[in-house]
C-alpha cells in the first residue's frame, strides 16, 4: 500500500497539494505493477489479478504479481471520453468465482449518438453488468442496471461502484456539472441533487439484474 502526505502549508483551493516526491510511511512500500493512460479505478479478483478501468474506454487486466497488462474490455465507440467523462468505475461481485459478473460505471453516447457537452438530448452514465471469462470482459454480455442519468456539460459525473456484504450493487452518479432542467444553474448553483425525481447527484442501490 502506498500512503501519500501531503504538506499541511502548502494548499491549493482548500486541500493539502500532494508533494513532488511523495513520502512512504514506515511498514509500506511502493511499487509499480503497471503504467496506463488516465487509470481511474482498480478491482480486485479473489485470485490477485487487478481491473485497471481508463477513463480512455477500457478496462485493462493485470495478473497476479504482476506482468505484462492485457486489455480486458474495450467499449471504443460506446463511451464518450471527453472531458471527465469515460470509464468512470469497476467492481467484482462478492460472489465472482461462480458467477463472474463484473460492474463498470461509465459515460454512454446520447440517444442522438453525440457526446457532446450542452447538448440535448446529452450524453448519459450508467452501471452495466458484464460477465469475464479467463483474461477477457464479454462486451455482448452486458446487461444496463441504471442508466439515462444525464451528464450534462461533462463534468461531475462520479462513477464509484462496490458490491456490498447483502450483495447489492452501489454506485454514485454526479450532479452533471449544470441542470440539464435549467442549464444556467451550474457548479454551487446546481441544484439538481435535490431533486428526488432524477438520479443525477445521488448514490444507487441495485440487484445484480437491476
Amino acid at each position: 500500500a502506498t500512503v501519500v502526505v501531503g504538506a499541511p502549508a502548502d494548499v491549493y483551493r482548500g486541500e493539502p497539494r500532494p508533494p513532488a516526491s511523495p513520502s512512504i510511511v514506515a511498514g509500506y512500500t511502493a511499487e509499480v505493477v503497471a503504467e496506463k493512460p488516465m487509470p481511474i479505478a482498480v478491482a480486485v479478483r479473489p485470485d490477485g489479478a487487478l481491473l485497471v478501468a481508463s477513463q480512455l474506454g477500457r478496462v485493462h487486466l493485470v495478473p497476479a504479481g504482476g506482468g505484462s497488462p492485457t486489455v480486458a474490455l474495450d467499449l471504443g465507440t460506446a463511451v464518450c471520453t471527453n472531458g471527465e467523462r469515460g470509464v468512470l468505475g469497476v467492481a467484482i461481485d462478492t460472489a465472482f468465482p461462480t458467477n463472474r459478473y463484473v460492474y463498470v460505471a461509465y459515460t454512454a453516447p446520447s440517444s442522438a449518438a453525440t457526446c457532446a457537452n450542452r447538448s440535448v438530448p446529452s450524453p448519459t452514465n450508467r452501471l452495466s453488468r458484464f460477465r469475464m471469462t479467463g483474461s477477457t470482459i464479454d462486451p455482448a454480455s452486458e446487461l444496463v442496471l441504471v442508466g439515462g442519468v444525464p451528464s450534462f456539460a461533462g463534468y461531475h459525473n462520479a462513477g464509484d461502484v462496490a458490491v456490498g456484504r447483502d450483495g447489492l450493487v452501489y454506485a454514485t452518479f454526479g450532479d452533471g456539472g449544470c441542470n440539464w432542467r435549467a442549464p444556467a444553474r451550474c457548479d454551487a448553483e446546481n441544484d439538481a441533487a435535490r431533486d428526488r425525481s432524477t438520479l443525477v447527484g445521488k448514490v444507487v442501490r441495485v440487484t445484480r439484474t437491476g
